[in-house]
């Protein structure tokens, strides 16, 4: 049966508006998965990476402030660096909890639980070195401070290291698989463009 040219023209403007159509929800698609990528970017690697650096920071400032807790010469300077010990602690603690909550996959859970885990123990060796400080043993204390606490915290910023250099990955690998989608995309595009010029011009035979 021979088709009519406006039964051409409807058929053909149906089909090309089918094929747009695909290609409006392809890319509808490709737009929702890269912004879930890039919020999963935001809320997971980038954020442990951003907390992870901010806890190692503070982790140093506490262990600055425990040298000056041994080298205080009265009371008052000694409260004032304890206090300040006890407030870059709370800081690193919710650092480390925003960590513990974002970080993705068992192995990043592990890293993150060690992590907490050392830091915590870490407080044991700050409490013997304040108690040997309020009681004079100045150079008891200095030895600590020196000694196993110099030990600890360097095996505190090596964990630090694996947190956010395991978030950093996590992150790179995200970009990878939104990289590869984006391409993905791009194909399937020409593909339906070329499939709805092919259809026109059979259309138009």
């Amino acid at each position: 049966m021979k088709i009519s040219i406006r039964g051409k023209l409807l058929l053909a403007y149906a089909t090309i508006l089918s094929l747009l159509s695909i290609v409006w929800l392809i890319d509808y698609y490709a737009h929702t998965y890269l912004a879930n990528e890039v919020n999963r970017m935001y809320t997971h690697p980038l954020a442990v990476t951003r907390a992870s650096l901010r806890a190692n920071s503070d982790i140093m400032a506490m262990h600055r402030s425990m040298k000056d807790v041994v080298l205080a010469s009265n009371e008052d300077e000694l409260k004032n660096a304890v206090a300040i010990v006890d407030d870059f602690e709370s800081k690193v603690l919710d650092e480390m909890i925003i960590v513990q909550e974002r970080i993705l996959g068992e192995e990043g859970k592990k890293l993150a639980a060690d992590a907490f885990k050392a830091f915590k123990d870490w407080r044991a060796i700050r409490q013997e070195v304040i108690s040997l400080a309020k009681a004079g043993k100045v150079d008891e204390a200095i030895a600590i401070t020196k000694g196993k606490g110099a030990d600890h915290v360097r095996y505190l910023d090596m964990k630090a290291e694996q947190l956010w250099k395991y978030a950093e990955n996590k992150g790179r690998s995200f970009n990878v698989e939104a990289q590869a989608y984006v391409k993905s995309s791009l194909r399937r595009n020409i593909l339906v463009f070329l499939t709805v010029i092919l259809t026109s011009f059979l259309l138009a035979i």
